[in-house]
């Protein structure tokens, strides 16, 4: 099984990679790199759900996989991280192009 410090490695990579695609594709800032977040913050929100994404993907993928015909725990985490990521970039994206609108 994986270490968990190679896990979080990993997550702070794909965490870094993300806020770069953020500032460069839509000029903005996740916040995901600020040393002091709020725990109720996005960006905190943002962190743990790399956090969860990792950890239940390796999960599903080493352990029995009943989650291919039952809706198990480690899958409904890992739905509910997903679905932070979707909300959250959907957010920054309506922002962002409500944003160039007015800059036109």
């Amino acid at each position: 099984m994986y270490e968990n410090n190679s896990l979080n490695c990993i997550a702070l990579i794909i965490l870094n990679y993300r806020t770069a695609v953020a500032v460069v594709a839509l000029n903005t800032r996740l916040g995901c790199l600020s040393p002091n977040l709020a725990p109720d913050s996005e960006a905190q929100k943002m962190i743990n759900a790399v956090n969860t994404t990792f950890t239940e993907v390796a999960n599903l993928e080493l352990n029995l996989p009943f989650w291919k015909f039952i809706k198990t725990p480690a899958l409904k985490r890992l739905y509910k991280a997903q679905d932070i990521f979707t909300e959250y970039t959907l957010w920054i994206s309506f922002n962002v192009t409500c944003d160039s609108k007015f800059k036109l």
